[in-house]
């Protein structure tokens, strides 16, 4: 009643492995609902035991900032859902935001190669793209890197879901 129903959770930044997240719910007594998941430590999944049944295959990854799990749904569809860990200071340190667009640039092969597959794409995490021009202390770097993600997100025919369902998202 009114409580949101998160089915998973990409956690970044933790420093934790799937492994000793799973500890953590063992000792909290939730390993029956939840099950952790990733091969890394910057980006970590939380599944719910429902969920966790659909997953097919984690994806290896050679960055630490990017995580990907294939979901199995009804009718065999399948889904990509890949987790990102920007750079901090991508909209206002010009290195930062060249590492950023590294990242995406790293990451659009396996978007292409997983949509011609006829997969669902489902893109979540810490992007560290600040929303607004008044929010960054470097108002010129933040429009590029705003421009260049959404540049980014178009060619990979991404939808911003927060944003479609509130335009003003922060």
């Amino acid at each position: 009643h009114g409580r949101a129903m998160i089915h998973l959770a990409c956690i970044n930044e933790g420093h934790s492995t799937k492994e000793q997240l799973s500890a953590g719910l063992r000792e909290l007594q939730l390993q029956h609902q939840f099950s952790a998941h990733g091969q890394g430590t910057q980006v970590v999944w939380l599944a719910q035991s429902s969920l966790a049944s659909r997953i097919h295959a984690e994806l290896p990854q050679d960055n630490d900032r990017v995580s990907s799990l294939i979901l199995v749904g009804p009718c065999k569809q399948r889904t990509l859902v890949v987790g990102l860990y920007g750079f901090a200071g991508s909209t206002t340190e010009t290195r930062s935001s060249l590492r950023q667009q590294e990242l995406w640039a790293e990451v659009a092969p396996l978007i292409r190669s997983y949509r011609e597959m006829k997969h669902h794409v489902v893109v979540m995490g810490d992007l560290n793209v600040v929303p607004a021009p008044h929010l960054s202390s470097s108002p010129g770097l933040l429009l590029n890197t705003m421009r260049q993600f959404t540049e980014w997100s178009h060619d990979m025919d991404l939808h911003n879901a927060l944003l479609l369902r509130c335009p003003r998202a922060s």
